[in-house]
């Protein structure tokens, strides 16, 4: 559910900081919506497309 960057295998995710703060506010808002996991994942992936 949030990009990031990750150069090896053990190493340091690295995530963009304005694109993860952003998914992770849309997020919250549809927890507060009453979505569940599977759904927000689904309602996610329909919206990168």
């Amino acid at each position: 559910m949030l990009h990031f960057e990750q150069a090896g295998e053990n190493l340091t995710r690295r995530y963009k900081r304005q694109e993860t703060i952003s998914q992770i506010q849309r997020i919250k808002e549809l927890r507060q919506q009453g979505r569940t996991i599977p759904e927000i994942k689904l309602i996610l992936s329909q919206s990168e497309k």
